[in-house]
């Protein structure tokens, strides 16, 4: 355990047990380092505190005061980088540049400094005053104030790894992406964008790029830069493209260095309304009717990045009124909504969904939005809400909408419960929506008119792609959908057994029930998606010798495969 800076000091005789209270005390109400606090208060001088802060953190102390590093030195370090890491070469030894730098914190820009310098680094510590100095009479005043210049991420970080990852931010808002891939290879580092659902190459770097690439992310995302051995997950405000963006990072070791997943989260795009949803006019007259009930449960169902989120926004957003008051705990917050009040988890302090939740029911909200129903006792807070007067909001992780009551089941709520308050449940995906650009319409191919039903000479809607859609045929998603509302034969069917398999299968028996197929078929037919698109998100069945062939934009389509005789 490293010794404390106070007793440091203290030990040294550099301050009295008097003066270290009173600095304590001090820091107690101001988020300021004890040894700022010291120098201010001055009880204690600059290059004494940085002294103790370099025995401190086990680093040599470098006196730079008047002191000027060799030019074959600084010369290998940019002015704007030094200037913008704060950091400058003093020294050469055992084969290592040793750098100097006003903060102990700074050993996270270790990497970026190998990099830059394209040697092995050492860190030094010295005075930040004297530091500053030295930059100046080495590389000349910095180009404007560097405070002013932090607050734009346009325009302060030039160095090459920073101009990298701003690049790469940029060029991914400019693509519609919705997700950043740094992956790390033997030979090199691949970056890739999710666009539209599907990911695409954006950049090949060579594989030395990766640790300080790496390091950068994991410091802007307040990650710990020296663990490389376990998952991190963090988060970055970025400006880019003109827009703010909330950045959700996950770091994940794995057999050639960490893999980052950087999501990007638009604040300032619009949330879609109801009608934008993608909805047809049953699902959407149903959907409406559901989230008009004063009160019970209503689930949204489907597998991470299906649009689940924006879904029930939409639907907040419709309900949101003077006379409603509507709070919601998710994990994390993803966009804010005006005049609804939304609160994130927080595990590592005991602040969990359900806790949130029994919390929420003493503000007699009227409306409820729980981020995601993960266990028993989330569920059951949820369920008795629904069941005093709250109408409850909340996704649950399953393939189809009847799943969606059995795994309620699974977690232990009892079946009375479930058949008692849930109103109905909308499974969804996302399909690419055809590019208005260049989508043609041409005759339906045998295997269309076979999955669709159309009789012979009918005309549908195909992707052939152009610049405005990269060539993919595609540009944008929109939701399909099935439902399930609860009837009185279904709740029954409940009530009568827990087993889940048998209130699945009285659920495709009835006409409550409408599954993801329908809903895309008449997407295809309305000229919105394809059969592609169609045979992606759902199980089509084909007649036996029948081959499904999957068309590319610019290729016209193959016959398909002749039955055996």
């Amino acid at each position: 355990m490293r010794p404390k800076l106070g007793e440091i000091l203290q030990t040294q005789g550099a301050i009295t047990e008097e003066a270290l209270r009173e600095a304590l005390a001090a820091q107690k109400t101001r988020s300021r380092p004890l040894g700022l606090i010291l120098i201010e208060q001055g009880h204690c001088d600059e290059v004494t505190v940085h002294r103790a802060l370099a025995k401190q953190a086990r680093l040599p102390f470098v006196d730079l005061e008047g002191k000027t590093p060799p030019d074959r030195l600084t010369e290998r370090l940019a002015g704007n980088s030094a200037w913008e890491l704060e950091a400058i070469p003093v020294a050469e030894k055992e084969g290592r540049v040793i750098v100097a730098v006003g903060d102990p914190e700074k050993a996270v820009i270790t990497d970026t400094l190998g990099f830059l310098l394209d040697a092995p680094i050492a860190l030094a510590i010295a005075a930040p005053s004297a530091l500053r100095s030295a930059l100046e009479r080495a590389y000349g005043a910095p180009d404007g104030e560097v405070e002013s210049e932090r607050e734009d991420v346009g325009d302060f970080e030039e160095s090459p790894v920073v101009r990298l990852v701003h690049r790469m931010f940029e060029e991914a808002v400019q693509q519609r992406a919705s997700d950043i891939h740094i992956e790390p290879f033997a030979t090199k580092v691949q970056v890739r964008y999710r666009i539209d659902g599907g990911l695409v190459i954006a950049a090949e770097h060579p594989v030395d790029l990766h640790a300080p690439l790496i390091s950068h992310v994991k410091v802007n995302a307040g990650l710990d830069i020296a663990e490389k051995r376990k998952p991190q997950d963090g988060r970055i405000e970025h400006r880019a493209g003109g827009r703010e963006l909330d950045v959700r990072v996950s770091v994940v070791p794995t057999n050639h260095g960490e893999s980052v997943v950087m999501r990007l989260l638009d604040r300032e795009a619009n949330l879609l309304s109801l009608e934008d949803l993608g909805m047809t006019s049953s699902a959407l007259s149903w959907f409406r009717d559901v989230i008009d009930r004063p009160n019970g449960i209503f689930l949204v169902t489907g597998p991470t990045g299906s649009g689940k989120t924006t879904t029930l926004y939409a639907a907040l957003q419709t309900l949101n009124r003077a006379d409603r008051k509507i709070l919601t705990v998710e994990d994390p917050v993803e966009y804010r909504i005006k005049g609804i009040n939304q609160v994130q988890v927080q595990p590592r302090i005991g602040l969990e969904f359900s806790r949130v939740l029994k919390a929420f029911l003493r503000q007699a909200p009227n409306v409820v939005l729980v981020g995601e129903i993960r266990d028993k006792e989330t569920a059951e807070v949820a369920i008795q809400a629904s069941l005093t007067g709250h109408l409850v909001f909340s996704t649950v992780h399953t393939n189809d909408a009847p799943s969606a009551a059995t795994r309620l089941l699974d977690m232990g709520v009892p079946p009375f419960l479930v058949a008692t308050s849930l109103q109905g449940v909308l499974a969804q995906r996302l399909v690419r929506r055809l590019c208005n650009a260049c989508k043609v319409e041409e005759e339906a191919t045998p295997l269309e008119r076979q999955l669709l039903n159309l009789p012979a000479g009918a005309k549908l809607f195909h992707a052939r792609g152009c610049a405005e859609c990269t060539r993919t045929g595609y540009r944008g998603r929109l939701g399909a959908f099935e439902w399930l509302g609860m009837d009185d034969r279904l709740r029954e069917s409940l009530f009568q057994s827990a087993d889940g398999a048998a209130f699945v299968a009285e659920a495709r028996r009835g006409d409550s029930w409408t599954p993801l197929a329908s809903d895309v078929e008449e997407k295809v037919r309305s000229g919105f998606t394809t059969v592609q698109e169609l045979l992606r998100v759902t199980s089509m069945n084909v007649d036996e010798g029948e081959e499904i062939l999957v068309e590319t934009p610019d290729s016209d389509p193959e016959p398909p495969a002749q039955p055996a005789a």
